[in-house]
């Protein structure tokens, strides 16, 4: 305990200076915050300090932050909660220090500020090991400027903060030292587009920049911290005690190595001894019609009999064998079950390593660049992949946070090759509607067919999973907003096929009748009301998560005594790259008006050179989406 406290005071203390001035009316003065206009807070600056800790049996690593922001509206409260992500398990913990903490807010002619009460800090698991501290700075005002320091204490040598120069907001100045210990290595990576300075002083890297724009996250992006100007540091190699340098891995093939040394694959899979008897037991005396069948099967079997705790691991916590008894496992565990039962099946089955959406994508050559594993079957000159951890997962359609860029398929030799995780399966959401018109009450009635095929199914299912039938029609009425009077989902749990929803609703004020004539939006309750894409310009890629067609075609049945008067023109719209396009198509006869409508998403990432011409394809679409079409009393 004694070790504890002093080393609480000595991270306590102010071991840098802060390159701020104090606060006074200057930062009250909207004159000075003309160019931030539009935006919700700015970072006026953040200054960062990691460094090591010599205790005389154990070493820390220290990361101090400390922070200041102007709040420029009523959104920008949001940057007076702050969180700080921690690593806890049952043998180490991280834990953090809040200290410096005060509001400004400029009242009656003067400054005055507001101390943080630091019993108000509050601790949050997320999954797994993961947890939060979190604390919200009080008396936030438009126009107040916050402060506060945050020291985070870590076990963990190899963790070595990312530090990030740029965020949603503008930031006046970040600056951030790395001061890497004797006899540790580490290897430095700086990302973005925007420019960073660096130089050495004493042992210390240090890097900073002045003015970095704001890089904002309109979605369509797997991770949008890939793109941030930012600088990681790995830890890379140590010094023996000859003073020599050993590196941990110098290609992807030592990392592979190290990963499957780590982990014990080949260790584990050896002396999974139940899964030759229960994958001898599951195949005996059946037939398959091909050797994706028989993966399958197998595939459906740790599926439904071993249970994901949720927890994201490149390393086993138990052999496979407990897992097995245990019927729950990490993710690690279940696909290496999966492997085992593959390989004693015949097949020619591998772990894959890669990193999740979640974690990021890492641009150097290193074992900490993955964070999970999933299985890989070579077929037929194709690596097919799968994932037991998701219920409804099948071949080629995993989790989508595991299709981030590429991952490792390590082989028994320790040798890998590079596995393109970007899906490539075409998927499809056909909705075919029939719709008919009641005056009297001035609502639209329509029966609906929606199939969903392949990843679009793969989504929806996971949406639903959880809910009853009662619920998923509820859910439909609000996103909707119609009553719903039928509703019936087909092949839900049968992973290999369409997922068919069918329903029968009711729309009120679908429609104006003005004079003699009826006014209403073809595209129905499906239209599209803005555009997604509202920035200038973007230069970090477009993430359609896979391609997929969407085709809707909507048959209406016109009213007795009225007929066409006009439709909206029908158009084609697709790019030259034919990664997006669009199209509408109308005709009629003197009963009915087919209206067919389908999108387009070829490709999964698009560059961000397409991005313009992706907004203006979604800009002529919200516009056709405010035309009508026109019935006239005959």
């Amino acid at each position: 305990m004694k070790k504890i406290l002093f080393i609480l005071f000595l991270v306590c203390q102010n071991l840098f200076a802060q390159d701020s001035k104090s606060v006074d009316k200057s930062f009250f003065d909207d004159k000075n915050y003309q160019k931030y206009l539009g935006e919700d807070a700015v970072i006026e600056y953040e200054v960062g300090y990691s460094y090591f800790l010599y205790r005389k049996d154990y070493i820390l690593l220290i990361n101090e932050v400390s922070t200041r922001i102007k709040i420029l509206n009523t959104d920008g409260f949001d940057y007076a909660t702050v969180q700080i992500p921690l690593y806890r398990n049952r043998y180490n913990k991280e834990s953090v220090i809040v200290s410096d903490a005060f509001t400004y807010n400029f009242e009656d002619g003067k400054v005055k500020k507001t101390e943080f009460d630091y019993n108000n800090q509050f601790l949050e698991h997320s999954i797994g090991n993961h947890w939060y501290a979190s604390f919200t700075m009080p008396n936030v005002k438009v126009g107040s400027v916050i402060e506060f320091k945050t020291t985070v204490i870590s076990p963990y040598l190899e963790d070595a903060p990312v530090w990030f120069f740029q965020k949603e907001i503008p930031v006046k100045y970040s600056k951030f030292t790395f001061e890497a210990p004797f006899g540790i290595q580490y290897i430095q990576y700086i990302n973005g587009a925007e420019k960073i300075k660096s130089y050495e002083k004493k042992g210390e890297h240090i890097f900073y920049a002045n003015d970095v724009p704001p890089l904002k996250n309109e979605g369509f992006v797997s991770n949008i911290n890939n793109y941030r100007a930012s600088v990681v540091h790995y830890l890379s190699g140590y010094r023996d005690n000859n003073f020599k340098i050993k590196e941990f891995a110098g290609n992807w093939n030592d990392v592979s190595k190290i990963v499957n040394e780590n982990g014990k694959f080949i260790e584990v899979l050896k002396k999974s001894y139940f899964a030759k008897f229960k994958t001898d037991q599951l195949l005996k005396d059946k037939t398959f019609e091909t050797d994706k069948d028989k993966i399958i099967e197998i595939l459906n079997f740790v599926q439904k009999n071993i249970e994901w705790n949720n927890i994201i691991s490149i390393l086993p916590d138990n052999d496979l064998n407990k897992v097995y008894d245990l019927k729950k496992g990490n993710s690690v565990e279940l696909n290496l079950i999966l492997v085992a039962m593959l390989r004693y099946a015949g097949f020619k089955a591998n772990p894959i390593i890669l990193a999740t959406k979640q974690k990021g994508i890492s641009y150097l050559v290193h074992p900490d660049a993955f964070n999970n594993v999933i299985a890989g079957v070579e077929l037929n000159n194709e690596t097919i992949l799968l994932d037991a951890t998701n219920k409804f997962s099948t071949i080629n359609i995993i989790p989508l946070d595991n299709t981030n860029w590429n991952g490792r398929l390590i082989e028994e030799n320790f040798n890998s090759k590079e596995i393109v995780l970007e899906p490539k399966i075409e998927s499809k959401r056909n909705v075919t509607s029939y719709l008919n018109f009641d005056l009297q009450n001035n609502t639209i009635n329509a029966k609906i067919h929606d199939v969903y095929s392949n990843y679009e199914a793969f989504v929806l299912r996971n949406k639903y999973k959880n809910f009853t039938d009662d619920k998923i029609k509820e859910f439909l009425q609000g996103q909707y907003e119609v009553e719903i009077d039928t509703l019936s989902i087909s092949n839900f749990n049968n992973n290999n096929s369409n997922v068919i929803k069918y329903y029968k609703l009711k729309k009120e004020n679908a429609f104006d009748v003005l004079a003699d004539k009826i006014y209403f939006s073809p595209a129905f309750i499906f239209e599209i009301s803005s555009n997604i894409f509202r920035q200038e310009d973007r230069n970090y890629p477009i993430d359609f998560l896979f391609p997929t067609q969407n085709s809707y075609s909507f048959t209406y049945t016109i009213p007795e005594g009225y007929q066409v008067e006009s439709l909206p023109e029908n158009k084609k719209m697709v790019l030259k790259s034919k990664v997006f396009g669009v199209n509408w198509n109308f005709t009629h006869d003197s009963k009915r008006i087919l209206f067919k409508w389908n999108i387009e998403f070829n490709k999964a990432i698009v560059d961000p050179e397409e991005y313009l011409n992706i907004k203006k394809v979604f800009e002529e679409m919200v516009k056709f989406m405010d035309e009508k079409v026109v019935l006239k009393k005959i």
